[in-house]
């Protein structure tokens, strides 16, 4: 009885298979993976002295930060990039003043830079009166 239910396997050709493999649905392709932004061009010394700027943000140490930030625009004083992370530093910061000068400089260097316009923008937002009172 057991051995009723137990069928040989059908023998199949090597380009039969092949065949009936190649008209099989494929499967979807993978979605694209984000567009990551651009990554700035900057020099190592720049470069460097921002992510050593980062890691001391990252450690609650706002002073060493800006100074080193303050120092990777120093090395590499055309990026506007880099001044616009100064201006979002100067913003985390509550120096208004400061987050502008940067960011104005930045924006001066490149009229589209999101990091100096997001500065700009929020420093601008902040100085507003609130709404209702006078």
């Amino acid at each position: 009885m057991k051995d009723d239910l137990i069928r040989p396997a059908p023998k199949v050709s090597l380009p039969a298979l092949l065949l009936l493999l190649s008209c099989a649905p494929k499967p979807p392709p993978p979605p694209p993976a984000p567009a990551a932004p651009p990554e700035p061009q900057l020099s190592y010394a720049a470069r460097s002295a921002y992510l050593q700027a980062r890691v001391a943000w990252d450690r609650g140490a706002p002073d060493e930060a800006e100074r080193l930030l303050r120092r990777a625009v120093l090395f590499d004083p055309q990026s506007a990039w880099l001044r616009g992370e100064l201006a979002l530093l100067y913003v985390e910061l509550d120096r208004p003043e400061d987050a502008l000068e940067a960011a104005d400089r930045a924006l001066a260097l490149d009229p589209e830079d999101p990091r100096a316009m997001a500065a700009w923008e929020q420093v601008h937002y902040q100085q507003q009166d609130p709404p209702g009172e006078e």
